[in-house]
């Protein structure tokens, strides 16, 4: 009988990554797969069997192993582009392994596609709509801009200090209350969200970033970098900004004031304008959050299961 094992990196503190593999596991489980989960490679020395599904994330190649000595069905499940290639040593061809190729977002599977010739299928992650969710209401002042100062903490601090610069003279500091967000727990940072007008989206590298699409659920204006995986649900209102490949169509248009990824000014230019938009109560501000609510409705847990039931039934027979 088929078991399907999922290897777990080792990390000091949790990640979105992480939580999307448990999600799996979560999903898996509840439609009748039997799950098997570690943190250790060692475990699974003894238990995988060629019958066996084996899925690992990008960026732990010794984790591969005990699959390929098993000649395990194994998938290699891309959720950031920036790690693809860590740990694989110079004289291996991932594509010459016997394995199958996933990723978490279209920029990702792009990614793979440019650098290993495959075609990865794409298994996006779901948003929690019990923590994330717009409130029946935000107070009107002053504007909130929550922001997580662990995202690339020093260009963090770089817009936020070029963001009171210029705004200095024009005094609309006076106007704004900055929500930190860092050492919450999820339903906490929802709770943030709900309160903030606009979240400054500062991390990358991303392979599909969450938490700009958590704020867009809780009904915020975001600014700032896609994290180049962002691009699998950014859409610029600001037209300058272009994607490094051709975007397919989505159910929804212009959903954030985006940013190049590590361009201070421009992002603090960005962050300035948004709030110039809410003090005037500019329809622009409140078009871009309606495309932010549909964006976020794209990633339900409907989707997710019904992508991953499909894939894993697939894998082994033709992927």
């Amino acid at each position: 009988m088929m078991s399907i094992y999922i290897f777990f990196p080792p990390l000091k503190t949790g990640s979105g990554g992480l939580r999307v593999l448990k999600d799996l596991v979560q999903i898996l489980t509840k439609n009748g797969y039997e799950v098997k989960t570690s943190s250790d490679p060692n475990f699974f020395q003894t238990k995988l069997t060629s019958q066996d599904v084996y899925l690992v994330p990008e960026g732990w190649f010794n984790a591969l192993l005990p699959g390929l000595k098993a000649k395990a069905k194994i998938i290699l499940y891309c959720q950031n582009w920036a790690y693809l290639f860590t740990g694989v040593p110079p004289d291996i061809d991932l594509v010459a392994l016997p394995l199958t190729f996933w990723a978490v977002s279209y920029p990702v599977a792009w990614f793979m596609e440019q650098t290993l010739g495959v075609k990865a299928k794409i298994l996006r992650p779901s948003l929690d709509f019990k923590l994330f969710y717009p409130p029946e209401q935000k107070s009107l002042f002053p504007v909130k801009i929550a922001y997580m100062p662990r995202k690339n903490k020093g260009l963090t601090r770089q817009i936020l200090q070029t963001f009171l610069a210029l705004t200095k003279p024009k005094k609309l500091a006076d106007k704004i209350k900055f929500l930190p967000i860092e050492n919450l727990k999820p339903g906490q940072v929802g709770e943030v969200l709900r309160q903030a007008h606009i979240f400054l989206s500062t991390g990358f590298p991303e392979g599909l970033g969450l938490p700009p699409l958590e704020a867009m659920a809780c009904n915020c204006l975001v600014v700032g970098f896609t994290g180049f995986g962002g691009w699998d649900y950014a859409r610029p209102f600001n037209s300058h900004l272009v994607a490094p490949f051709d975007l397919p169509s989505l159910p929804w248009q212009k959903n954030g004031l985006f940013t190049s990824d590590g361009d201070v000014l421009n992002t603090a230019l960005s962050l300035i304008e948004a709030v110039s938009w809410y003090l005037n109560q500019d329809e622009r501000f409140f078009k871009i959050l309606e495309q932010g609510q549909k964006t976020a409705q794209f990633y339900t847990a409907k989707n997710q299961k019904k992508t991953l039931l499909d894939l894993i039934s697939r894998v082994g027979i033709g992927n």
